[in-house]
């Protein structure tokens, strides 16, 4: 095989001249064929000819052409850009009621803005304003009887403004509740064990009254007077619709007591009313056909029906008269003469 070296100049990297060689297979030739005429190989050690460089000089400075530097610059965030958006963050937070949120609520983030800068007046006013929430919903809460959520909620308040005088006076409610909480209880199970008004001294009543006592605004204890009430005057128009007039009375009497002068036991009075003029009504034929009828007995037991369910007296009067001359002179013949003794003798 016959090699044909032709050396090709070529402009190379960083200006220099180099020379390439380029082998090329003549046709025909069989690649495993070697031709004796070649030149023997050079050796390595032998010096590079004027204007060539060594492979190994060559390789250096391709490398080096072919690195590029990368230049990855360090982010560093503007401190003050960044509390500015912390703050920002926190007063949407607070505005949009997430204020005690355990991540991203509106205190934990004006907390973290004052441990980078204690002074931040901003991040001051925002944890002010997170305190005020807190005190508001406490307050709520023990008005509520939800003692524990505001047992919480001034927790909270106390741990970043314990000189407040606001949080003071929630955390003195807090302790006072604790005893109004007990006393509430107490209602509620004399409530479901049905001692509304009775025995006197531990009914219901008289523990929403021991409340109101210590805390005449407490909207439970005021809530539970207004369901006994309620409970009683239930009971009175169900005995008055069974025709028990004198349970209904019995119990809106107890109603009455409650909370005076209120609407609701007035109006069922008037029901009951109603109740007892038709219940009325509804007797008087019954009574009168049984008299007529001769069934004295039976005319007896309704007069006591009417005389519980009238309000008017003399229609139960007048009617015992009817029956009494029924019964004495229902066995007296027409024209038979009456011999009354006197009570003189």
């Amino acid at each position: 095989m016959q090699r044909a070296m032709n050396r090709i100049p070529r402009r190379g990297l960083f200006g220099s001249a180099t020379a390439i060689l380029v082998l090329t297979l003549l046709p025909g030739q069989p690649a495993q064929a070697q031709d004796a005429a070649a030149p023997a190989p050079q050796s390595d050690t032998a010096p590079p000819a004027e204007g060539q460089e060594t492979p190994k000089l060559r390789k250096r400075l391709v490398d080096a052409a072919s690195e590029t530097a990368e230049w990855n610059p360090e982010y560093r965030a503007d401190p003050v850009q960044e509390m500015q958006e912390m703050l920002a963050q926190a007063d949407r937070a607070l505005a949009a009621g997430r204020v005690l949120d355990e991540t991203d609520g509106a205190l934990d983030i004006y907390l973290r803005v004052l441990r980078r800068d204690p002074g931040n007046a901003a991040a001051q006013a925002g944890v002010d304003r997170a305190v005020a929430w807190a005190v508001q919903r406490g307050e709520a809460a023990v008005a509520n009887g939800r003692f524990d959520e505001g047992a919480r909620l001034s927790a909270t308040a106390t741990r970043q403004r314990p000189n407040d005088p606001a949080v003071r006076a929630l955390a003195a409610k807090i302790s006072a509740g604790r005893e109004l909480a007990q006393l509430l209880s107490t209602a509620q199970q004399r409530v479901e064990q049905g001692n509304l008004i009775a025995p006197a001294g531990s009914s219901a009543v008289d523990a929403y009254r021991a409340v109101l006592a210590k805390d005449a605004a407490n909207a439970t204890a005021q809530t539970g007077l207004e369901k006994v009430q309620s409970l009683l005057i239930g009971a009175a128009i169900d005995a008055a619709q069974a025709n028990d007039f004198a349970r209904a009375d019995q119990q809106l009497e107890g109603a009455g007591k409650v909370i005076p002068g209120a609407q609701a036991v007035q109006d069922a009075g008037a029901k009951v009313s109603e109740l007892r003029t038709a219940r009325a009504a509804a007797l008087e034929p019954q009574i009168v056909e049984a008299i007529d009828g001769g069934q004295f007995d039976a005319a007896e037991a309704l007069l006591v029906q009417l005389d519980a369910a009238t309000l008017q007296p003399r229609q139960v009067e007048d009617l015992r008269t009817r029956l009494f001359n029924a019964k004495t002179y229902a066995s007296m013949k027409p024209g038979q003469r009456l011999t009354d003794p006197l009570a003189s003798g």
